[in-house]
């Protein structure tokens, strides 16, 4: 119900959104016929009822962008952000758990410090910040930028880590603890 109601309160017409600074020129006419099309012309408990059973049919509607149904959008890309899920909550693991472990061991010495620096430190760097520079290292001193496109796993392991392990690394690093912690 929220998400229909944020959709809904947002400033700006889906058909701006669909045609741009050409919505202007579309008749009155032409306006209505698609506002009746698109089922945005009907009161809100309408849309709403009407929403309620697209999406538990799972049709969840038309890409404005690209014309493909957003369920095809999901289930194309919806794979490969799963393993960049994945692998990111592996990386926070094989980072976190050991420095967690050295920390409860070796509480107050040098080690533990550079372990709470470290921590600290990954927290404070922007997810988007710690992108932006491993990408540039990656091009500007080694020459390297991860293939183009998506490649599933099982086809080519090697080229699809490529893809993968940047966006992983840079959503694994910041392990933020809730307040129930």
């Amino acid at each position: 119900m929220l998400i229909f109601l944020v959709m809904r309160v947002l400033p700006g017409d889906p058909l701006t959104v669909m045609y741009g600074t050409q919505v202007v020129s579309i008749r009155p006419e032409d306006r209505v016929r698609i506002e009746q099309e698109l089922g945005i012309s009907d009161p809100l408990v309408v849309q709403y009822a009407s929403w309620l059973k697209d999406i538990g049919k799972g049709e969840l509607g038309t890409s404005f962008w690209r014309n493909d149904t957003v369920a095809d959008l999901v289930k194309r890309r919806g794979p490969l952000t799963l393993e960049i899920a994945l692998l990111a909550i592996v990386i926070s693991w094989l980072v976190g758990i050991p420095v967690g472990i050295v920390s409860a061991l070796k509480q107050n010495s040098l080690l533990d410090y550079a372990a709470r620096l470290f921590t600290v430190t990954f927290l404070a760097i922007p997810s988007f910040w710690l992108a932006a520079l491993i990408a540039l290292v990656l091009v500007l001193k080694w020459g390297y930028a991860a293939p183009l496109g998506t490649i599933d796993f099982w086809e080519n392991p090697k080229q699809n880590l490529q893809i993968v392990w940047g966006p992983s690394v840079t959503l694994g690093q910041p392990y933020r603890p809730t307040s129930q912690e």
